[in-house]
């Protein structure tokens, strides 16, 4: 309690009503109060209303940290580690999968992946609160935290995470009793949440006769070549237009009228979701899977003190509706969804209505992004297909997800690259102009993301450095292929290097021989295709990329957890640094015919990224796909 009197700053966690009037009575006695995330859908409700916000905010602050986790070098993936364990034991230790309520919801879509959803649902709870907590044990004296008395709160401090740091002052914020209350105000507001989306939803009382098709893809990229396209399985001999069915999600976004341009145009089979109307016949099962189930799992819960896994159904329930793939089911007999590997929720959702559905459901990779290290909305995730191009890219999941089979087809852009490089000449005119003579050094960066980034803004700041310094070298074109322009226009930069990035971009911009490429304008194949050397950011995809296809491909990477990579210590200052001298260095030695960095890398070390070391990776991939869907 003495802490508590002597708090400079109190910072509420999850602010609810509880937590709240706890920090009330500490403002009295002269803290300022913060808030760091609302959980009470009471207080987000008022803070809606222009005048009780103003009002709450005179009394409560909004908490911004000194310092995020980008900034804190090695925390980001120390802290999905710690993610992935503690989900698993909070699992286990709380033996979820037998509460009442997840067995029911098991027992209702038939299906055990509920477990799966449930998981995915905890790290992120878990996750976020490992980043507020990390970056507050890392801030100055005075702090005090009060945080919602929850199981899964309490699961995390008693592991005592980050227990090497300064300890920190804390209290829960109330007793139990409320928690069921809390649960009651979930309930209503999922439930009306719910009927709002059926009751704005489209229907017919035609009977609809579903077509079929043997697989299923979102619309995602409207290019004909490259690797990043989603026709690829299309070759009008084994697999045709017929038997692909893509989906589009919004048919008004510019995105969505691009997609329905590009489809039309190849005369492939699509469908807009926004536009499917459900029949009226299918609305009894739709109010039973999301407004009867759960009333019936929140009576289920009321004998019991858990409340996690109730929170994650009710997550579960309003992102099934919002994802509208239910709508696809109700007009189309599909034999195989098939989905990128991606963090976003509708990975785990998809899989559980495929069951519901009778259908298949298949997640591919198109990079090796997930191969740097343990991301925790990867590490629970669940399919009957996982399609890959080799062991390390999936490697670090198969613990903690649930494939029932993992195809290991081999790299299937290296087809799509040779015939890229057919054109490369031309391609590179195009994208070099009058610089078509130099050799081309590319530089791949990644977003930065002050919440959340691996890397500090120091270190993108070395990245494009060590890019303008390589410029400086004779008959050089150096070419900064972006994922986007957020880090020019929109990154929020430290305060203190905001300054050197705004000199940097004018710089860039000087030099006649620097190119900025958007991410949008040309595919990574095409730029690796004109590129003499590869440069990534991290331990990202283009190099690993580049190195398959027998180009030079080297990383910048600084606080990767090198231990996690298998091309690590084997090749650490050989094609991967941490250090822009030596980084530049290398460039130049390769230029001068020095060292190679095209045959650095053994052959041997790169099947765990492409199986097969062949060009007939598309092929077998699709082989894989028509032998699992006959």
């Amino acid at each position: 309690m003495n802490n508590m009197a002597n708090a400079k700053q109190v910072i509420i966690y999850e602010m609810d009503v509880c937590s709240l009037m706890k920090g009330l009575l500490m403002k009295r006695a002269g803290s300022r109060i913060y808030y760091h995330g609302i959980s009470s859908v009471v207080l987000t409700a008022f803070f809606k209303f222009p005048i009780v916000k103003n009002i709450l905010n005179s009394i409560v602050k909004k908490h911004i940290p000194d310092k995020y986790i980008s900034e804190y070098e090695g925390s980001f993936f120390m802290i999905e580690n710690l993610a992935v364990d503690l989900t698993a034991s909070f699992f286990s230790d709380m033996r979820i999968a037998d509460r009442m309520g997840v067995r029911a919801y098991k027992e209702h879509y038939c299906t055990g992946r509920i477990d799966t959803v449930i998981k995915f649902f905890i790290q992120d709870k878990i996750r976020n609160f490992l980043r507020f907590f990390y970056q507050a044990r890392r801030s100055g004296d005075g702090i005090f935290i009060i945080i919602p008395e929850k199981e899964i709160y309490r699961h995390v401090l008693g592991k005592n995470p980050f227990g090497e740091l300064k300890p920190l002052n804390l209290a829960f914020s109330g007793i139990q009793i409320f928690s069921m209350f809390h649960g009651l105000i979930l309930l209503m507001a999922g439930i009306a949440s719910n009927a709002m989306l059926l009751l704005k939803g489209r229907y017919t009382l035609h009977h609809i006769n579903k077509k079929k098709y043997r697989v299923c893809m979102r619309a995602h990229i409207p290019k004909n070549e490259g690797l990043l396209r989603n026709d690829f399985l299309i070759d009008g001999k084994e697999i045709h237009t017929d038997d692909v069915l893509f989906f589009i999600e919004n048919g008004e976004s510019a995105h969505g009228r691009q997609m329905i341009d590009y489809y039309k145009k190849n005369n492939y089979r699509f469908t807009v979701l926004d536009e499917l109307r459900v029949p009226v016949s299918s609305l009894q099962l739709m109010f039973s899977d999301y407004i009867l189930l759960l009333l019936r799992v929140f009576v289920l819960y009321l004998f019991g003190r858990e409340w996690t896994s109730f929170n994650a159904l009710l997550v579960f329930s309003r992102t099934a509706l919002r994802i509208r793939y239910e709508r696809l089911f109700h007009h189309y007999n599909i034999g195989l969804m098939i989905l990128f590997h991606s963090a976003g929720a509708e990975v785990v959702i998809a899989p559980v209505l495929c069951v519901r559905h009778r259908s298949k459901f298949g997640i591919y990779n198109f990079g090796t992004t997930v191969s740097w290290g343990r991301w925790a909305p990867y590490a629970f995730q669940t399919a009957d297909y996982y399609f890959t191009w080799g062991e390390n890219i999936v490697s670090l999941y198969s613990p903690t997800c649930d494939f029932k089979e993992v195809i290991k087809a081999g790299f299937w852009g290296k087809e799509e690259y040779q015939k890229i490089c057919s054109k490369r000449d031309t391609l590179k005119k195009e994208i070099a102009g009058n610089c078509r003579g130099n050799r081309i050094i590319t530089f791949y960066d990644i977003p930065y993301f002050y919440e959340r980034s691996t890397f500090t803004a120091k270190h993108l700041f070395d990245f494009y450095s060590a890019a303008i310094a390589c410029s400086m070298l004779d008959n050089v074109t150096v070419i900064l292929k972006m994922k986007s322009t957020h880090n020019i226009d929109s990154a929020k930069y430290p305060a203190d290097i905001k300054p050197l990035f705004d000199k940097l971009w004018g710089d860039i911009k000087n030099r006649g021989n620097m190119l900025i490429l958007d991410t949008s304008m040309y595919d990574p194949l095409h730029i690796i295709a004109i590129s003499d050397i590869n440069v990534t950011l991290e331990m990202s995809s283009p190099s690993t990329i580049a190195l398959i296809c027998g180009e030079a491909g080297i990383f910048y990477n600084v606080i990767f957890d090198y231990a996690n990579h298998s091309l690590y210590p084997k090749y650490f200052d050989r094609v991967i640094f941490n250090d822009t001298g030596k980084l530049v260095d290398a460039i130049k030695k390769h230029l001068n015919g020095e060292i190679d960095l095209k045959s650095i890398v053994e052959d041997n070390d790169l099947r765990g990224y492409d199986e097969c070391r062949d060009s007939r990776g598309l092929e077998r991939l699709r082989r894989a796909v028509l032998e699992r869907t006959n």
